[in-house]
């Protein structure tokens, strides 16, 4: 029922406009009930993604793996963008093709996929709030923690290059206490954790490249036709959403530029 707006930490509801709550709320929780609270708030909602995602493979095996009509529309596209590198001609016909032939998944899937990523982003606002309440209120302990986390990561990235070096065994107690601290202190990012595991899903990058192509389509809203100077709206709606996903998930900015020039980044962000 709401849009999170991350540069103003703000929800909105999405028919009226108006302001359905803030990061403000996290910080009158925790005046409130106290950081105890608002860390056991946080792990309810780690447990609820758990779930969401258990639901989402379910979800996943029914409506994809178990669809021949799905699967030959993905086949077809996975062959049509072979080479990736190359441009694929008639790319709208294409694209949108696909889109159609898999409208009955889509509902599903987005369903899923808002559940989660609001309670990511709840998790976000959490873990800033019990951050700043510790570095305010204890700075000895979060620095204490920053550093220990940043010596052990160091190790164990040492011993992967290294395999003679030690790391810590498996009844080792430390790794999982130390995550306890660090979460409880808000050191930490909620989209960097792994909350389940599974096998290697087919079709799983082609179907979520077909999800985001409506959704980069409609970041900016002009008609198809109108062009902001030298650019399609089209266009302008995919960068918008590649530079989201590049700050989300921490890649480095060349990353993209191997496929998207820099001076195309700048330029449309100018034009903007």
């Amino acid at each position: 029922m709401t849009c999170h707006i991350d540069q103003l930490n703000t929800w909105y509801d999405m028919k009226t406009h108006q302001e359905v709550t803030s990061s403000c709320l996290f910080s009158e929780i925790q005046t409130t009930l106290g950081t105890f609270s608002l860390n056991g708030l946080e792990r309810l909602l780690c447990f609820m993604i758990v779930k969401e995602l258990q639901n989402f493979l379910s979800m996943f095996q029914k409506i994809i793996l178990r669809d021949r009509t799905v699967q030959d529309t993905l086949k077809a596209l996975m062959t049509a963008v072979i080479p990736l590198k190359s441009i694929v001609a008639n790319s709208n016909k294409i694209y949108f093709s696909a889109i159609a032939k898999t409208q009955k998944i889509w509902t599903s899937y987005l369903e899923a996929i808002m559940k989660v990523g609001q309670m990511q982003i709840l998790r976000q606002q959490i873990a800033n709030e019990l951050n700043y309440s510790c570095q305010f209120g204890s700075k000895h302990l979060a620095a204490a923690l920053e550093n220990l986390i940043k010596a052990l990561l160091a190790d164990i990235e040492a011993h992967y290059q290294d395999p003679s070096l030690p790391y810590p065994k498996e009844n080792n107690t430390l790794l999982y206490e130390i995550t306890a601290y660090l979460e409880a202190a808000g050191i930490h990012n909620p989209l960097n954790k792994i909350y389940i595991t599974t096998k290697r899903l087919p079709y799983f990058p082609v179907v979520n490249f077909v999800f985001d192509l409506p959704v980069a389509k409609t970041s900016v809203q002009q008609k198809p036709s109108q062009k902001i100077p030298e650019m399609p709206a089209d266009v302008v709606g995919a960068l918008l959403f590649l530079e989201d996903y590049v700050r989300y998930t921490k890649l480095p900015r060349r990353v993209a530029e191997a496929h998207v020039p820099n001076f195309i980044f700048d330029e449309f962000r100018t034009v903007l």
